[in-house]
C-alpha cells in the first residue's frame, strides 16, 4: 500500500512537470546577472505618387521634383545590457551600452549609403537604469563622450519622459496566458512621415499560438490603427488607413521578449488645393535579443 502511494505521488508529479507549461503569466522584466546583446533593424519604404492640377505638378517638377518619389531608409542599432545583483528590495541595477545607431538611405537596388541622423551622439553612450520591483524602468544618469553638457542634459530629460511615460517594459503584463488564449494591448503611437506627423491609436492582439519545448511561447501579432491627422488649417481633406501583422517569440524563463519581428502598412490619400498626393509606406522592425 505504502509503494502505491508512492508510485501514485510520482506520477503525479511527473504528469505535473509535463503540463507545467501549458500556461504561465507574461511579464517582461531583466533578471539578475545578465549580459545581453539587442539588435534592432527599422526599416521604412515609402512612395509617394501625385496626381491632379498638371500646371502645379509641373511647376513642382521644374524646382526638381520627381514623381513617383522612393524613399527607403534603415536604421540599425546594437546594444549591450548588463545587470547587476537583486537588491534586497528587489530592484536591479542595469547598464545599457549604445554601441551602434546608424542610419541608412537606400536605393532601389538597396544600396546602403549612411546619412546624418539625431541618433549620432547616442552611439557609444551608455544608460543606467534602476529596475523596480515590478519591471518599470527608471532613468538614472546618461554618460556619453559625443555630447556637450547641455546635449546630454536635454537627451537624458526626453529619454527619461519616453520611459516614464511607460509603466512596464512591454504592453502585455502580469496576464496569464495558455494556448489560443488573446490580448489586445491598446496605446497612443506617433510616427513622423515625410514632414508629417501621424497620431494614432495601436491596438495589438498578441495570440498565443505554440508553446515549444524549450519553453518558448510563439505569439501571432495583429494590429489596428484609430488615426488623429488635423489638416484642417492646410485646407484639406485626408483618408488614411493602417494594419500590422507579426510574430513574437517570448522567453518564459528568462521574461523575455527575445525575437520580435513586425510590420504596419500604412496608406494615406491628401487633396490638398487640387493636388492628389497617394503614400503608401511599408514600416517593418526586427528586435534580437541573444545572451552572452
Amino acid at each position: 500500500m505504502r509503494n502505491r502511494f508512492f508510485i501514485f505521488i510520482f506520477i503525479f508529479i511527473f504528469i505535473d512537470s509535463l503540463t507545467a507549461l501549458d500556461k504561465f503569466k507574461y511579464e517582461v522584466k531583466y533578471l539578475a546577472n545578465q549580459k545581453l546583446i539587442k539588435e534592432t533593424k527599422i526599416e521604412m519604404d515609402s512612395i509617394i505618387k501625385v496626381m491632379g492640377d498638371e500646371i502645379l505638378i509641373k511647376e513642382m517638377e521644374k524646382k526638381g521634383k520627381k514623381f513617383p518619389v522612393f524613399i527607403k531608409t534603415l536604421q540599425e542599432s546594437e546594444e549591450e545590457i548588463k545587470t547587476s545583483a537583486l537588491d534586497d528590495d528587489g530592484s536591479i541595477n542595469i547598464e545599457l551600452k549604445n554601441i551602434k545607431k546608424d542610419t541608412f538611405l537606400l536605393d532601389q537596388k538597396n544600396v546602403k549609403v549612411k546619412i546624418p541622423s539625431a541618433q549620432d551622439k547616442l552611439s557609444g553612450s551608455t544608460l543606467y537604469f534602476n529596475q523596480l520591483k515590478d519591471g518599470k524602468l527608471e532613468l538614472k544618469n546618461l554618460d556619453s563622450n559625443k555630447m556637450s553638457s547641455d546635449e546630454k542634459e536635454s537627451s537624458f530629460n526626453i529619454l527619461k519622459q519616453v520611459f516614464s511615460a511607460t509603466s512596464t517594459q512591454s504592453g502585455v503584463y502580469n496576464i496569464e496566458f495558455k494556448v489560443g488564449d488573446s490580448y489586445i494591448d491598446t496605446k497612443p503611437l506617433s510616427i513622423p512621415l515625410n514632414g508629417m506627423l501621424i497620431n494614432m491609436k495601436q491596438n495589438t492582439e498578441y495570440k498565443l499560438k505554440e508553446i515549444t519545448d524549450a519553453g518558448i511561447a510563439i505569439f501571432d501579432l495583429l494590429a489596428t490603427y484609430d488615426m488623429n491627422m488635423d489638416m484642417s488649417e492646410l485646407n484639406s481633406n485626408l483618408k488614411a488607413d493602417a494594419y500590422g501583422n507579426g510574430i513574437l517569440y517570448y522567453d518564459i524563463s528568462n521574461k523575455l521578449e527575445k525575437k520580435n519581428e513586425f510590420s504596419m502598412y500604412l496608406n494615406i490619400e491628401i487633396d490638398i488645393q487640387g493636388i492628389k498626393m497617394l503614400m503608401k509606406s511599408t514600416l517593418m522592425t526586427s528586435v534580437n535579443i541573444k545572451s552572452l
